[in-house]
């Protein structure tokens, strides 16, 4: 790594840090330096520092490029903040460091992947980083590149190809069986032994929950159940608030397909979870342990 010092009236690109005169200015705050033998502790009114840096023209691009993937995906921005354009920025610039092409942005869900796996190896690699939150215990304001990320570490490089190899993963996976990680086997509603998920997503595919026996169907009992709920029922819980009957037929006409939103009194008697039928085994469709549940899909529609 090469430090050089700034030509006169330029300032460091806050991303690959070459110098560049000064576009769009962004101030950096250091709360302190990271120790050095030898070096006196600074004063606790003194450990604030001031570094301005800028983007070079290429980096410059790059947050161009961020700011108008956000403002074409609004839902980016809604579930990122307004952090978003800097995540995405930080991201892209991994792509530069490497010398990687773009991936496909062409929805929401690409860049909300693309930011998941690249934004935090973007962050860390940035030239930004020699100041903030801590400086280095060399780093001055005058310092720059002479190359485009020559700052850049192996490990840094590492990195950042680690990030782009798990976003190409993510984008090449396909949808698999996630077996259901309780022991006995199946959701505790609907019993089904497996879900279609992303691999990468296998963590988050089952939501692990609690129930009194009673409300699902089975006999009173001061033991609570413990299990699994698939993503139907799961949703269907979070939406009525709680696990119990009105759950249970919300997530049966969502797995049979049907519109309808409650079922009668009279069909409602004998829903029972399939927790509370410790005999079944996990069910190859959702809601199998109920008898001629096939059929109830003409009879509710």
């Amino acid at each position: 790594m090469t430090i050089t010092i700034l030509p006169a009236d330029h300032l460091a690109c806050l991303a690959c840090g070459i110098a560049a005169m000064p576009g769009t200015t962004e101030t950096f705050i250091s709360i302190g330096r990271l120790a050095q033998p030898g070096r006196p502790r600074m004063a606790a009114n003194e450990r604030s520092e001031y570094f301005e840096l800028t983007r070079c023209p290429g980096c410059e691009q790059t947050r161009q490029q961020a700011a108008a993937l956000v403002a074409e995906h609004p839902v980016v921005a809604h579930r990122l903040g307004t952090a978003a354009v800097e995540r995405l920025e930080a991201g892209l610039g991994v792509l530069r460091l490497l010398g990687a092409r773009t991936p496909r942005l062409t929805s929401a869900r690409d860049v909300l992947r693309f930011v998941d796996h690249m934004s935090t190896a973007g962050a860390l690699v940035r030239w930004s980083r020699r100041y903030t939150p801590v400086a280095l215990s060399d780093a001055q304001d005058e310092d720059c590149n002479e190359a485009p990320w020559e700052h850049a570490t192996e490990a840094d490089r590492q990195t950042a190809r680690d990030a782009l190899a798990g976003l190409l993963a993510a984008v090449n996976e396909r949808p698999a069986p996630i077996p259901c990680p309780d022991p006995s086997g199946g959701c505790m509603l609907c019993g089904i032994a497996s879900v279609e998920a992303l691999p990468s997503r296998a963590a988050h595919a089952w939501t692990p929950a609690t129930a009194n026996p009673s409300p699902l169907g089975g006999r009173p009992s001061n033991k609570r159940l413990s299990g699994h709920l698939c993503p139907t029922c799961a949703t269907a819980c979070d939406t009525v608030g709680s696990i119990g009957p009105t759950a249970m037929e919300r997530a049966l006409m969502a797995a049979l397909g049907v519109r309808r939103k409650s079922l009668t009194p009279t069909e409602l008697v004998g829903l029972k979870a399939w927790a509370v039928m410790p005999e079944a085994s996990p069910n190859r469709r959702p809601w199998g342990h109920i008898e001629h549940v096939e059929a109830l899909r003409t009879v509710l529609a």
